[in-house]
């Protein structure tokens, strides 16, 4: 079962608490230049397909698919749920199985971003517009997440460790508190 929104919403949060705590700092813009560097390179590639070049279908699919989430996608909130999948993949690595597994449910995460991945069909049980996003290959959901893992892994896990060690001195604080509490006559 692949990750949801859902799951993945405190993550982003945390992402983007890091980012308005640290607004200045010289990572987000690293990291709006390697997503950039990713979307020119995908650009080249469908370029390159244009005039005639011959390439995998899944590689000009990739492409197609990170140029559309560009135009589509604020740049911040892909370098935010990129990031997020790391985290939460340093946080619970039992919910992938394999890296290849990660990489899958990145790349779809990714995808899901827009609606224009996504079609639609009538529910006559709920009587409702139902959303479905399409599934792609998996050579294609390869490519498009490996230059997102290339670009965010390294910032990924390192906010995972950030968060980590947030979290051991929330608990030493608070043991100290409980400490002091204890010592009150």
């Amino acid at each position: 079962m692949g990750i949801t929104v859902g799951q993945l919403r405190p993550y982003i949060r945390r992402i983007i608490a890091r980012r308005q705590k640290n607004p200045s700092n010289l990572v987000w813009e690293v990291l709006e230049a390697r997503w950039e560097a990713v979307v020119t390179n995908a650009r080249n590639i469908l370029n390159e397909r244009e005039r005639g070049r011959a390439m995998s279908s899944y590689q000009s699919q990739a492409a197609y698919h990170l140029v559309r989430i560009a135009n589509d996608v604020p740049n911040a909130v892909v370098i935010a749920t990129s990031l997020a999948m790391f985290v939460m993949r340093e946080e619970h690595t039992r919910l992938f199985k394999t890296d290849k597994s990660f990489l899958y449910q990145l790349a779809r995460r990714i995808r899901g971003l827009t609606d224009k991945n996504a079609g639609t069909y009538w529910d006559n049980k709920s009587g409702k517009l139902k959303l479905v996003y399409r599934d792609i290959l998996p050579g294609t959901l390869e490519l498009i997440a490996k230059p997102l893992f290339d670009a965010f892994a390294v910032a990924g896990v390192r906010l995972a460790e950030l968060d980590k060690r947030d979290e051991k001195q929330l608990i030493a604080e608070r043991e100290r508190l409980a400490a002091a509490i204890k010592e009150m006559v």
